[in-house]
């Protein structure tokens, strides 16, 4: 029996459940990442001194994106990070711990 390789199916598993929740979550608005955009929120005056409109247009494609982007991060670095720790940096470390390690 390899663990090994029964804890990676497992973990691969949780992994895509993990990033299904979080694109779901993020992209469907129940998860608001902590920031504020930068966008004028009120009326501006141009030279001519007429009152034109916030552009809401390019406000809601630019949170969007950000929503995308927030949603990969949250989905993809978490899972690599604990991946990385628990089957390249746990082995590392076990290893130097063996009465046969090699220095």
């Amino acid at each position: 029996m390899n663990y090994r390789r029964g804890l990676q199916r497992v973990f691969s598993v949780l992994a895509t459940a993990w990033f299904a929740l979080a694109v779901f979550m993020i992209l469907y608005g129940y998860w608001q990442p902590q920031y504020s955009p930068l966008v004028n929120s009120g009326w501006s005056f141009t030279e001519q001194g007429t009152p034109t409109p916030p552009d809401f247009g390019n406000f809601l494609k630019d949170d969007m994106r950000l929503r995308w982007l927030w949603s990969a991060m949250v989905g993809i670095v978490p899972p690599m990070a604990i991946y990385g720790m628990f089957f390249y940096i746990g082995p590392w470390i076990y290893r130097g711990f063996r009465s046969n390690a090699v220095e």
